[in-house]
């Protein structure tokens, strides 16, 4: 009988707790970031083909759009959208500017209320990142 007891207050205690707590998990979004651009500048690392660049990413009405800048010129950066947290992502095609070749690269990033953390990769250089507050560009 003891055995019953117990298994029957566990039940009791399980119900209560499921009375009290949420069905399911909040996901915390975050505040949209303002409109604005912002732009994170990088270094060429020694010994690599892997120059400056910069990546300049502007909002306007939760709407993205940006470049990557290399020494080559400026590429645009295609399929950015924000997402409910403040993430996003994006892709340079690989082509040509002012007749040198310029890689792929995809850049992922996310937006923390006026600043931004991205990083920057393609196929033969180290993932490079940075951050950066929003400017007046």
């Amino acid at each position: 009988m003891g055995r019953q007891f117990r298994i029957a207050a566990l039940a009791a205690m399980g119900l209560a707790l499921t009375a009290i707590m949420p069905s399911h998990a909040q996901v915390p979004t975050s505040v949209p970031p303002p409109d604005g651009t912002w732009q994170v500048n990088g270094r060429a690392i020694p010994g690599t083909r892997c120059g400056d660049w910069y990546v300049r990413i502007s909002n306007r009405q939760g709407r993205l759009s940006g470049i990557v800048g290399l020494s080559q010129g400026n590429v645009p950066i295609y399929g950015l959208a924000l997402q409910p947290d403040g993430s996003f992502s994006g892709v340079t095609r690989a082509g040509h500017v002012n007749a040198r070749a310029v890689r792929a690269y995809e850049i992922n990033g996310q937006f923390n209320g006026l600043q931004l953390s991205l990083t920057l990769e393609n196929e033969i250089c180290p993932v490079r990142g940075g951050s950066a507050m929003r400017g007046g560009y």
